[in-house]
């Protein structure tokens, strides 16, 4: 169990020991408000939250009634309301507050539950759903409090981190049942945007995305990724006036092409890093490439001493085919616009099953009707690593940095400057690209949480022709 759960869970055990399963709250003698189905349809379940371990005082002053009412206004459907005390500054008093006051919005007790009697003052508190988190409960336990569940007729919000989770989850008996991943890491509270996606192809029942929700942009990644339901809890408990972007982001069905290229990306992640052979141009160097372990291929569809035809990307996709699944890389097609005959190749080679996905250098994926895939930036100075930060805000879970040179489009060939990368790789895994190659790439390893390195022009003979044994060599100094 991760430290602040520890701490946080023995408080707690403390205060129900002294306090009782009510902790010292007048929970009524019986439910005064009817159940209502929590996630009955998709949607944003918004948070009413005074603080957090993480951030602190979020909102001291927040009354939950008021704002229960501002955001079923807004359009919400499923309200979560923070019952923990020490840490979290709610109590059951806001539970039973907020369920007299409305009785047509499923209202989500979040707490860190430890014992099964707890469902049923829960359910006389006003719960329509209660959160079970798998790393404080054993299995047992876990299976004991979802039975509680079934018989008060309330939901199991049953919240994994873990692929251990998971199967503790899926052998749990129980129809309602609701997974809940978290992106939040509690031993060192980073996001990562990509855990949810790790794990959700594991799961067994429908589930809600936790954590990280600043933009309605990653409301439409989270549903891109097929979950029901966004849990969104410090923005809209700073700033009620935010709810109803969340609210609509969350009611619509995100690409789930662009989706499926994340769930893709995240399981390949059994390597740190993942690295990236791109400038291909023919099926030799491809197979040099696959050989020697690469995670993803590269063709350039842009005007450079790199591109690639059609011919060429065909024989690169057979070669990548002749592969068992598991060792296939995914095949990135390169673009530095979204008009214009080279990308129209790109798209349709995407569309046919040639490529996997798009590598957008410097340009916007701005419409969900263009093929999946990540965008890149070069950066030049604090204000492009602003806006690399902005990207990841609104929904890209990565983005590729790479080096600036001046006149150039697409890649640079020269380094990120050390400034730059500092004042982005403090709390980002990096995909990095940029004058990579098995004499640069350790130090960058070793400094820096490098998750993606992607080489081209450091591993050629000459532009579009790579040297097999400088590829060999690239991808062991990175395994290394």
């Amino acid at each position: 169990m991760d430290d602040i759960l520890v701490k946080i869970c023995s408080r707690r055990e403390k205060d129900y020991k002294e306090k009782g399963k009510e902790f010292g709250c007048s929970i009524p003698a019986e439910r005064m408000r009817p159940v209502v189905p929590f996630l009955a349809s998709p949607g944003a379940i918004l948070e009413i939250k005074r603080s957090s371990p993480s951030k602190g005082m979020i909102n001291a002053d927040l009354d939950p009634v008021s704002r229960a009412a501002s955001y079923r206004a807004s359009g919400a459907k499923q309200i979560s309301i923070l019952t923990e005390n020490n840490y979290f500054g709610g109590s059951l008093d806001d539970l039973i507050a907020v369920g007299g006051s409305i009785d047509d919005v499923a209202l989500l007790r979040k707490d860190f539950i430890q014992h099964p009697e707890e469902i049923e003052v829960s359910y006389r508190a006003g719960a329509d759903a209660v959160l079970l988190i798998c790393a404080v409960l054993d299995s047992d336990t876990l299976q004991a409090c979802a039975d509680e569940c079934s018989r008060f007729g309330i939901t199991p919000l049953i919240e994994v981190r873990d692929i251990e989770d998971v199967h503790k989850l899926n052998n749990v008996v129980c129809e309602t049942k609701i997974a809940g991943i978290n992106s939040r890491n509690l031993s060192t509270f980073h996001i990562d945007p990509l855990r949810p996606a790790r794990l959700f192809s594991a799961l067994q029942s429908p589930a809600v995305y936790e954590s990280g929700i600043h933009h309605p942009g990653m409301c439409t990644y989270a549903r891109s990724l097929g979950f029901r339901g966004v849990l969104i809890g410090e923005s809209v408990s700073r700033d009620e006036a935010k709810a109803p972007a969340f609210v609509n982001a969350c009611a619509e069905e995100g690409d789930t092409r662009q989706g499926d290229f994340w769930k893709r990306i995240a399981t390949l992640r059994v390597h740190r890093p993942l690295i990236k052979i791109c400038g291909l141009t023919n099926a030799e160097d491809a197979e040099a490439a696959v050989t020697a372990g690469a995670d993803l291929l590269g063709a350039v569809f842009a005007k450079s001493e790199r591109e690639a035809d059609e011919a060429s990307a065909r024989k690169i996709r057979e070669t990548i085919d002749s592969y068992p699944s598991e060792h296939r890389p995914l095949f990135i097609g390169v673009v530095t616009e979204t008009e214009g005959g080279r990308f129209s190749l790109a798209e349709k080679l995407y569309e046919e099953g040639v490529l996997d996905a798009l590598q957008y250098h410097e340009v916007k994926r701005s419409s969900s009707s263009f093929p999946p895939g990540y965008h890149a930036l070069r950066l030049k100075d604090q204000k492009s690593v602003a806006n690399v930060r902005e990207m990841m805000r609104q929904g890209e879970p990565r983005v590729l940095v790479d080096g600036f040179k001046k006149g150039m489009a697409g890649g640079s060939g020269v380094q990120v400057e050390s400034d730059l990368l500092d004042a982005l790789g403090e709390d980002h895994l990096l995909w990095l690209a940029g004058g990579l190659s098995k004499e640069t790439v350790g130090a960058l390893l070793k400094r820096y949480q490098v998750e993606l390195a992607d080489a081209s022009s450091s591993l050629e003979v000459f532009p579009g022709k790579k040297d097999h044994d400088k590829v060999r060599k690239f991808i062991q100094e990175c395994r290394s």
